[in-house]
């Protein structure tokens, strides 16, 4: 895909595929702790409603692409936005740990 956008030179696309890839991990570890405590005040599901709005918007970014440039953006912005994921899980082993019954541990 680097290659396709024809930047840089030949030698660099694997350096700017690997930026490409880490804006992702980057922007989510950055946001991580804002989208855990939003949710703690207003809700988990108007955090993950725009989560999922928001990862939706960056794909379709990435997908439409022209440049790397905007690529890397709508790549970033799905990091920003995708801890929406993190609350999904934690909320599917919330309600499955409340399901079954606690373990009594005796000493």
């Amino acid at each position: 895909m680097v290659k396709d956008f024809h930047v840089g030179a030949e030698h660099d696309a694997s350096l700017l595929t690997g930026v490409f890839i880490s804006a992702f991990a980057l922007a989510e570890s950055l946001t991580g702790l804002f989208w855990g405590g939003l949710s703690d005040r207003v809700g988990r599901k108007p955090v993950l409603l725009v989560g999922c709005a928001g990862t939706l918007l960056s794909l379709l970014i990435v997908g439409f692409a022209r440049n790397f440039w905007v690529a890397l953006a709508g790549r970033a912005l799905g990091g920003l936005l995708i801890w929406n994921m993190f609350l999904e899980q934690m909320e599917r082993l919330n309600s499955r740990n409340m399901a079954e019954p606690r373990k009594q541990y005796h000493d």
